[in-house]
């Protein structure tokens, strides 16, 4: 009986605190099987008490990550809605399809620069409606004339919830490359469109 008891002391020792409390509510005086029965329960409540532990440590990660760090596959779309909306603006214009003015919001600006031979220079704001006047007119034209841009060196950086897009626009009439800077984003629908476009060229 007293190796008995010694036995059971050197386990519970080894089992921690669950193991301990069972000794002191009386598990010395249990027979040997019994009392290895409730030792290996005791060992298993252990394990499974570790193991809760560990969930809840993953619970409080998660719960204080910062939001940034949940957003990228977010940026990815973001990105990834503007090269398909920069990719239908390239070929609506190829075209010269006025369904181009479509990807246009309602409340668009339009900055227009022209760097012409002689050293002047003219700029042009235009609201979204006097636009649309005017490429309704000059697209007969331009699809007669041959005028068509190709673009390069094409990037996206993130401006908030929405994305700057930034070119090199050459004109194959005039045969010059200029920058080309658009901004594009999500309108109150969730439709990708342009709200502000800055264009330059050279006569």
């Amino acid at each position: 009986m007293v190796m008995q008891k010694s036995v059971l002391l050197t386990q519970s020792q080894r089992f921690g605190k669950c193991s301990i409390l069972l000794t002191i509510m009386g598990l010395m005086q249990t027979p040997p099987v019994e009392a290895h029965v409730l030792l290996t329960r005791a060992t298993n409540l252990n394990n499974l008490a570790s193991s809760i532990r560990n969930h809840l440590s993953t619970l409080e990660q998660i719960k204080g990550a910062k939001p940034d760090q949940i957003l990228t596959g977010n940026k990815i779309s973001q990105e990834a809605a503007a090269r398909q909306l920069f990719e239908q603006y390239q070929r609506l214009s190829s075209n010269f399809d006025p369904a181009l003015l479509n990807l246009y919001d309602p409340t668009a600006k339009i900055y227009m620069t022209v760097h012409y031979s002689n050293g002047q220079m003219r700029r042009m704001n235009l609201s979204f409606e006097n636009f649309r006047q005017l490429m309704l007119t000059s697209l007969p034209l331009a699809r007669t004339r041959g005028d068509r841009n190709t673009y390069s060196q094409v990037r996206y950086r993130p401006e908030g919830n929405r994305i700057r897009i930034t070119a090199q626009r050459y004109s194959h009439l005039y045969r010059n490359t200029n920058p080309h800077s658009m901004l594009v984003g999500p309108n109150a629908t969730g439709k990708w469109v342009i709200f502000e476009e800055a264009m330059q060229g050279r006569r």
